[in-house]
């Protein structure tokens, strides 16, 4: 729980110093969470088809 709170105090800063960014950890679970509703409806319309 302090990693987490850790992580959302301290910015990580991009090209510019005044556009701040979240923690990488956010942008990964975002990334998996679209890779998942991806996978699930992928799976099935091909399933769906037959």
């Amino acid at each position: 729980m302090l990693e987490v709170g850790l992580c959302l105090t301290k910015p990580a800063f991009m090209l510019h110093p005044w556009r701040i960014t979240p923690c990488p950890a956010v942008h990964g679970r975002t990334f998996l969470c679209f890779m998942g509703i991806i996978s699930i409806v992928s799976k099935r319309l091909r399933y769906s088809r037959t």
